[in-house]
């Protein structure tokens, strides 16, 4: 159980024993129950964050002493030296394992201090040794490497810096005809991880939530490098985008459906940022101007990245026709993204397709506000505010208005905001 559970619980405790659905006795041995469990929780992420860090200064540090005196060195020495830290941190590793001391902390500072190791080995010897290996291969090598390790050890930081090894080498590749499209099975060796950290805790652990939104980034940054050749018409690749992200978020309404609150679970945060980032850029009548030139594409030329953007599409139109049969609102008012786009297309009027994703954007925002108010809840509320806010402010700036009447707009803006947090919190059982 996280802190964010815990808390609530411990909050309840007063309620429950006052209303006599728990004796006073019971209230205070859960009170210190749960008290103790959270300053444990407390601890040991301490313990694995300063265990990782210490991990990295330790590395970097051995890096820079080699490095100060790496030419006067030579090169048997040097490939010693390189393989060395590699080969201790494996001795340790396979110790604590066989005497049965591996705890989470050492588990994440062994990967971690080991992946380290194991980058700069590979950089070294083929420094060292002249085998030319370019910053791709280097990249990619360096994260098939690093991959049996997070699963031998189960460690979140060394399969987070695997995503990150696989999305750096996307994007350098991301000019190639083939290569790139690798990314998608790369990525795909890292899901089983994510299931077996669910297995072992749950999907709403803080272990799993931090797997699921570095697996998540990984792949929202990876698929758009790979659709980044369409960058030549703005337009289209900016439409790429939102399918992308309104896809990301779709499937992380079904995955987390319990969910009350966007900002509580990293798919529906992640695609909600995009989408909303996105969209504003879309409400301004700039983007609009020669539209219909732009999204003329040879599509033929671009085969692959057509053939993803189809399945994206495809993903799309399942996942909103079954909000649509299931009576989804929320779902369905903010997938309206890439039919807002198609109609913007097809209309070709700058004005209009700028006012309907103004209009899309308040609708966002009024969405989730209403919701929090509903749920009594201050995080969607703020996020429903802050969409609503920003767009009001991007027309303001827009707009020839005078900057009296966009500074008046601005503080009655404001004023709303934070009188309805003020309400929120003197609302008894509000919640943040």
């Amino acid at each position: 159980m996280n802190n964010k559970h815990i808390n609530w619980i411990l909050k309840e405790l007063p309620d429950l024993v006052s209303q006599g659905v728990i004796s006073a006795e019971t209230g205070e041995r859960l009170r210190q129950h749960y008290s103790s469990a959270g300053k444990e929780q407390t601890k040991k992420t301490a313990i694995v964050l300063f265990s990782i860090i210490g991990s990295v200064l330790i590395g970097g540090g051995i890096i820079l002493i080699l490095a100060h005196n790496w030419e006067e060195i030579s090169r048997p020495l040097r490939a010693i030296i390189s393989i060395t830290p590699l080969l201790l941190i494996q001795i340790l590793g396979i110790w604590m394992i066989s005497n049965d001391k591996m705890t989470i902390a050492w588990r994440e500072g062994i990967g971690t201090f080991q992946t380290l190791a194991m980058g700069s080995a590979i950089a070294l010897i083929s420094q060292t040794y002249h085998l030319g290996d370019t910053v791709e291969e280097f990249l990619l090598w360096w994260s098939l490497l690093t991959l049996p390790l997070a699963y031998i050890l189960r460690t979140i930081f060394t399969i987070l810096l695997y995503l990150v090894g696989v999305t750096s080498w996307t994007i350098t590749v991301a000019n190639s005809e083939t290569q790139k499209f690798l990314f998608f099975p790369l990525i795909a060796l890292s899901l089983p991880f994510l299931f077996i950290t669910i297995r072992e805790y749950h999907k709403y652990h803080p272990r799993t939530l931090l797997v699921l939104s570095g697996f998540t980034l990984a792949f929202i940054i990876g698929t758009l490098a790979i659709l980044s050749p369409l960058f030549h018409s703005f337009s289209v690749y900016t439409g790429a985008c939102l399918l992308v992200f309104t896809v990301v978020f779709l499937v992380g309404m079904q995955w987390y459906h319990e969910v009350q609150s966007i900002s509580d679970a990293p798919i529906q945060g992640l695609g909600t940022l995009g989408l909303v980032a996105v969209s504003l850029l879309m409400s301004f009548n700039y983007f609009w101007e020669d539209i219909g030139n732009e999204c003329v594409v040879p599509f033929s030329d671009y085969l692959f990245e057509s053939i993803i953007c189809g399945v994206f599409l495809i993903v799309y139109l399942i996942l909103w026709i079954e909000c649509i049969l299931k009576k989804k609102w929320t779902e369905l008012i903010i997938g309206f993204a890439p039919f807002g786009f198609l109609i913007g297309c097809v209309l070709e009027n700058s004005s209009l397709a700028s006012l309907i994703f103004t209009i899309y954007l308040m609708a966002f925002g009024v969405t989730i506000l209403s919701k929090g108010l509903q749920q009594k809840k201050l995080k969607p509320v703020n996020l429903g505010m802050l969409i609503i806010s920003v767009v009001i402010i991007a027309k303001f700036f827009e707009s020839d208005i005078n900057f009296v009447a966009k500074g008046l707009a601005f503080i009655v803006t404001g004023t709303i905001f934070l009188a309805t947090n003020l309400y929120l919190k003197r609302l008894k059982g509000g919640e943040q």
